[in-house]
């Protein structure tokens, strides 16, 4: 389990962080702008899959308030601005990776504790 949430949310992760990039090289952005676009979310998402690596619990809760927010907050946040196909496939991807890591993060830790006794 620990292993396919570390994979799952590291290239989750990594995924995001590259697209914030590609996509701020691509509009011709600053290199400022490049590094916020991809900062925003990508680099944050790094942050959680890093803390996920170290401190499972932690981390997978910070992965499954992500997803949750992200699942939430996208919709909200786009729904007049693009079609309904868009709206459903981001939160697709960026919120179901980090809630199915998180969970497995979780249930990693606990499953190490149960034995752990």
């Amino acid at each position: 389990m620990r292993y396919i949430a570390r994979a799952l949310a590291l290239i989750w992760a990594a995924w995001w962080a590259f697209f914030g990039l590609a996509c701020g090289l691509g509009e011709g952005m600053s290199p400022a702008g490049v590094l916020l676009h991809a900062a925003l979310p990508g680099l944050v998402f790094l942050v959680s899959a890093a803390i996920a690596w170290r401190w499972e619990a932690v981390g997978g809760v910070v992965l499954v308030l992500e997803g949750l927010l992200v699942l939430i907050a996208h919709p909200m946040m786009t729904s007049n601005r693009f079609p309904l196909s868009t709206i459903l496939f981001v939160p697709l991807t960026m919120a179901l990776p980090p809630l199915a890591a998180g969970f497995l993060f979780i249930a990693s830790w606990r499953k190490s504790k149960a034995i752990a006794l």
